[in-house]
C-alpha cells in the first residue's frame, strides 16, 4: 500500500455512514428529484479499497433507497480513463472539463 492510499485509508475507514433520509425526503417535499452520483475514481483506489469499505457504502445505498423510496443512482466510479485522473480521486483539467460534459447528458 503506497503512501497516499494509506493516508486515505486511515481517515476513511473511520466515518460512519449516516442515515441521509431525512435530506432526502426533505428535498423531495420541495419537489427536487434526487440522484446519487458516485464520482469517478481511478482503477488503483477501487483496486485498493477493501471489502470493509464498500460493503457499509453499499448497505447505505440501500438502506436510503428502502426507507425513502425509489434512490437514482448513477454510478461514474469506472466512466473515466486512467489518464484524467492526476491522482486516485482526483480528476486532472481535461477529466474535469469531461465529466462536467457527461454529467448533464446523464441527468436526462
Amino acid at each position: 500500500m503506497d503512501a497516499q492510499f494509506a493516508g486515505f485509508n486511515r481517515r476513511f475507514l473511520g466515518r460512519q455512514y449516516v442515515d441521509n433520509t431525512r435530506q432526502i425526503d426533505a428535498l423531495r417535499r420541495r419537489g427536487a428529484a434526487v440522484v446519487c452520483l458516485l464520482m469517478p475514481e481511478s482503477s488503483a483506489l477501487r483496486a485498493m479499497q477493501p471489502p470493509v469499505i464498500a460493503a457499509p457504502f453499499n448497505r447505505a445505498l440501500e438502506a436510503v433507497a428502502e426507507s425513502s423510496g425509489p434512490l437514482r443512482v448513477i454510478d461514474l466510479r469506472q466512466a473515466m480513463p486512467e489518464e484524467l485522473f492526476v491522482d486516485y480521486g482526483h480528476m486532472n483539467e481535461a477529466g474535469r472539463q469531461a465529466l462536467s460534459e457527461k454529467i448533464p447528458q446523464l441527468a436526462q
